[in-house]
């Protein structure tokens, strides 16, 4: 059964590249082509790419769900005019289910990096959470909480910190955290604030306090200093779950709504999750190594 899907998604992380990746390599076997739309799915939109493209399904992922003020709004059912839909993501706009969704196991990443952290010695923990996507956000906050629930836990709750002030927030909530402590940021994404915050307090990455954020976005965590750790997520998974999901729907329509989780693959541990040893230039001579191993380094450099 050829013909074309399309699919509603933002790529601008390497999250979502990798679950487009895994929409192609599945919807090769079917003999469907893709037409990615980079842009918020629409409603009127919709029913001009439909008359255009006459698609026999359609992907939405949650990168590219209506939001007002944070919140992301609900898609009727209606407004994908008979087109079988799967959402890639979960769909927390209605109690009652009425699309497909494949679903990231929201625990297994709080629990990898709570086990990380914990690996690490500290018995304080923090949960930065992402400002602009609040429903995930607060999810996977919750899980991490319960996580390490028999230690400190804090969330920072205070002004956005990608204004001026918020940043200020943030570096005087940090300041009062117990030492040393973990951090688990809710995506790689969070991290280039957070480290501009950070910055402000006086802090040590390796003595003070340890981060683990969560997607292995590969360029943006080893673009930081010092490299972030993170928890690489089954993407592409979730990208071949969506296309089994549409193939179920397309052969019974009648079949109710079914979520498909996908989990994760395994903690990037980089500079940020490292130790640093009390000898200051020991602990920066290793993590000068870390970062440029891969380089002509010679022990001068060291």
């Amino acid at each position: 059964m050829t013909g074309i899907i399309l699919v509603f998604i933002r790529q601008r992380h390497q999250s979502q590249r990798e679950k487009m990746s895994g929409v192609y390599s599945a919807a090769i076997e079917h003999g469907w082509q893709i037409q990615p739309i980079d842009e918020p799915f629409d409603a009127e939109r919709f029913r001009a790419l439909k008359r255009l493209w006459s698609p026999i399904g359609c992907f939405i992922d949650d990168s590219a769900l209506p939001v007002r003020s944070g919140r992301p709004q609900r898609i009727a059912k209606s407004a994908v005019l008979g087109v079988p839909v799967v959402i890639l993501g979960k769909d927390t706009t209605r109690k009652r289910q009425v699309f497909d969704c494949s679903v990231q196991n929201a625990r297994a990443p709080a629990l990898a990096a709570a086990q990380t952290l914990k690996g690490l010695g500290v018995e304080h923990f923090v949960y930065i959470g992402d400002p602009e996507h609040a429903a995930w956000s607060e999810e996977r906050g919750r899980h991490f909480a319960r996580a390490v629930r028999s230690w400190d836990f804090r969330k920072y709750d205070g002004r956005n910190p990608n204004t001026g002030k918020g940043k200020d927030s943030l570096a005087d909530f940090l300041r009062a955290v117990p030492r040393p402590f973990g951090v688990l940021l809710a995506a790689d994404h969070v991290a280039m604030t957070f480290y501009a915050a950070l910055r402000q307090t006086g802090l040590t990455v390796g003595t003070d306090l340890f981060i683990v954020g969560v997607d292995n976005d590969e360029m943006l965590c080893s673009s930081l200093s010092p490299t972030l750790s993170s928890v690489q997520l089954d993407f592409f998974r979730a990208g071949r779950n969506a296309v089994s999901l549409l193939d179920r729907r397309r052969r019974d329509g009648r079949l109710p709504p079914q979520y498909v989780m996908y989990g994760m693959i395994d903690v990037v541990n980089r500079a940020s999750t490292t130790r640093h040893l009390t000898d200051r230039r020991l602990s920066e001579g290793l993590v000068f190594i870390a970062e440029h191993g891969t380089e002509r380094i010679t022990t001068e450099d060291v």
